[in-house]
């Protein structure tokens, strides 16, 4: 896309929508209203909308809601601000139901709500005047360290499919950011965090 005017991009990941849960429905809602009303601010999705729990036993037994609910609600919340979105892909507890049952759920909320999708990673290439920066993101990817949330960043960026200015992964529930040198140029990694505060999974692993 090109644009001679100032534009943000917000990089939402991990909502884990599910009532009765410890998702952060409130800020969720008023991060979304102010993407809505702000001129130039713009979102993309970066998987795990849901908790979808239809793959780990003890986890479907532990849900207080089901996928059907969660399912809904994610596209109610979608609809507060799906004129601003650029793109959304999917996360792994998304992708569970088109394992599990065959059927991209995401895909059929991105398409009724006239969303752009892409499953895996996503590339936006933007021109800002004369400046062209691309944006390259993703709801997973290898090279993890527990002691550097963007060091899968950065070796996405040195093994991946093309190189990026900016790069982001969700995923783990921890934002950080980060700049790096690649290739002579300054470029930058990025973590979102997650709207779901804690979960027993989070407190099991610490």
């Amino acid at each position: 896309c090109d644009t001679d005017q100032p534009i943000a991009i917000s990089f939402i990941s991990d909502q884990h929508i599910a009532p009765n849960s410890s998702c952060d429905f409130v800020r969720m809602r008023a991060d979304a209203e102010l993407i809505r009303e702000t001129d130039g601010l713009y979102a993309c999705l970066a998987g795990d909308g849901v908790d979808n729990h239809i793959k780990h036993r003890a986890a479907i037994i532990a849900a207080q809601s089901t996928p059907d609910e969660q399912w809904m609600l994610f596209d109610w919340y979608l609809k507060l601000f799906a004129e601003k979105m650029l793109v959304m892909i999917c996360g792994n507890h998304d992708a569970w139901t088109a394992q599990v049952g065959g059927t991209d759920m995401l895909k059929h909320i991105a398409d009724n709500n006239k969303l752009h999708y892409s499953p895996h990673a996503a590339f936006i290439n933007l021109t800002l005047g004369s400046q062209e920066y691309h944006v390259a993101f993703r709801h997973q990817y290898r090279f993890n360290s527990t002691l550097n949330q963007t060091h899968c960043v950065k070796q996405w960026y040195r093994m991946g499919e093309q190189p990026f200015d900016i790069g982001v992964i969700g995923h783990h529930h921890e934002a950080a950011i980060e700049a790096f040198q690649a290739h002579g140029s300054v470029r930058w990694a990025a973590r979102p965090g997650a709207y779901q505060i804690q979960s027993a999974y989070s407190h099991q692993y610490g």
